[in-house]
């Protein structure tokens, strides 16, 4: 039997990290900020994989976003944003 050294992992502890770190990247991007991919791989090591596979689509959400509450957008009376559902 193996014995583990420390508490067992948390599994949402990873899935925490990376929605921490995805809402930073984001928070830049609409800050008009670039985001340097290696140095955020080297300050989150344990993320960055998946955010290499994601930052195309946080910089989409984000280009999305400021299209959408400009005023005027396209299908947007007064560029507001539908949110009913």
């Amino acid at each position: 039997m193996m014995q583990r050294d420390g508490p067992a992992p948390d599994p949402g502890a990873a899935e925490t990290r990376l929605a921490d770190v995805a809402m930073l990247i984001s928070e830049r991007l609409d800050a008009g900020e670039a985001v340097d991919l290696d140095s955020v791989a080297e300050r989150y090591p344990d993320c960055a994989q998946p955010i290499r596979q994601l930052l195309p689509t946080l910089q989409d959400l984000c280009t999305f976003g400021r299209i959408a509450a400009s005023p005027g957008a396209p299908g947007l009376p007064g560029g507001k944003p539908n949110v009913g559902f």
